[in-house]
């Protein structure tokens, strides 16, 4: 006859052997798929900020015609 700590014991190797491979699949199949999807967002993220500095290059270096510009007017 098994006392109450032994039918506990039980409980827990079930509980491990057979709940355990289940929670650690799902977790980690779970947080590979954030993670996948975390990197879509930073790849469009990434792509988004590559066109705004391309645009301020051009504003930059529009500026600076302008500056050179009123430099040499004021020159002369």
């Amino acid at each position: 006859m098994m006392g109450w700590s032994g039918h506990m014991t039980g409980v827990l190797i079930v509980a491990i052997v057979v709940i355990g491979p289940i929670w650690l699949s799902l977790h980690y199949r779970a947080r590979n798929a954030a993670g996948r999807m975390g990197r879509g967002d930073l790849s469009a993220k990434l792509d988004e900020l590559t066109v705004l500095a391309g645009r301020m290059q051009a504003r930059i270096e529009a500026l600076e015609r302008l500056l050179e510009a009123a430099q040499t007017k004021g020159k002369s």
